[in-house]
């Protein structure tokens, strides 16, 4: 089994996952504080899977505010975040919110770093770290984008927990052409990213490994989509790039311990009676990573 050094969080896609999971279950009666507990129970399996030595939460800045609006102001609107008429997109984003307040409050005192820029997505800070640390390292995300990441780097992997085939690392390929490449043709419905009219995955294929055709296409349907959907999605044109891997070096200087009298501290304030009831299944685990208890 390969033995991590890093484990990598996109927090607010395992926030969104653990908010859907309890939702989604007719028997979770749970205050908003709670959805918190299945976030860290998923956090908690992923440790004992993997046994990294070090687990690291990276947060999106608010989705007003992020850098790549001023590309594309409609960038990743349009999504439906409801819950089969159950519960609005309002409801839902109410207990994001919440549970994100309460689970970067948690995160430092198990021994874990949060990581959150102004303007920036999770996607361009984990590609920042990747950038600055060179050791076996693995993403745990269902976001397709971090397949890029997998491909540039060797030490990277990245898991996705909702693939159908229980999670398998992602399968990097390097006879097919880069993920990026792809995707600044046909786009990315889940970002609102339109690409051109009539080109799907096979015919990108083509254009990206034909560089003949490549040009004859450009001529005919201009290069104006591919540059701006190349500039969304490729992390390494992030224009803040060097920022926030001094930001990542900064962080990284900091030292963060297991504390179990502060995180009852938390868990009493927040009233996280789920996590109250399972310290020892699911937050212990922690104990054995980053810098120990203090």
């Amino acid at each position: 089994m390969i033995q991590y050094k890093h484990l990598l969080i996109d927090s607010r896609n395992a926030v969104y996952r653990a908010i859907y999971a309890g939702l989604a279950d007719q028997n979770f009666m749970a205050s908003q504080a709670d959805f918190s507990v299945v976030f860290f129970r998923f956090i908690s399996s992923y440790i004992q899977k993997y046994r990294p030595s070090h687990v690291h939460f990276f947060w999106d800045a608010p989705k007003s505010e992020i850098w790549r609006k001023g590309i594309m102001k409609d960038y990743k609107e349009g999504r439906d975040t409801s819950l089969a008429g159950r519960y609005t997109a309002e409801d839902i984003e109410r207990i994001l919110t919440r549970t994100t307040q309460i689970c970067m409050e948690l995160a430092p005192f198990l021994g874990c770093r949060n990581y959150e820029q102004r303007r920036q997505e999770a996607d361009d800070l984990i590609f920042a770290f990747c950038r600055l640390k060179h050791d076996r390292t693995i993403i745990i995300s269902s976001d397709g984008d971090f397949k890029q990441i997998a491909y540039l780097f060797a030490h990277v992997d990245v898991y996705n927990p909702l693939n159908k085939d229980k999670g398998e690392l992602y399968k990097v390929d390097h006879s097919e052409p880069d993920p990026v490449e792809i995707k600044s043709l046909t786009g990315e419905v889940s970002d609102n990213i339109r690409g051109y009219r009539g080109i799907g995955p096979v015919k990108a294929r083509i254009l990206a490994t034909d560089s003949a055709r490549r040009i004859e296409f450009f001529k005919v349907h201009g290069e104006e989509i591919y540059l701006r959907n190349r500039a969304l999605i490729d992390l390494s044109l992030c224009p803040f790039l060097l920022h926030n891997i001094a930001h990542i070096h900064e962080k990284l200087a900091q030292r963060v311990v297991f504390d179990l009298p502060k995180l009852r501290e938390i868990i009493q304030k927040y009233r996280v009676k789920g996590l109250m009831g399972e310290i020892s299944r699911i937050l212990l685990p922690f104990k054995f990573i980053g810098g120990g208890e203090r």
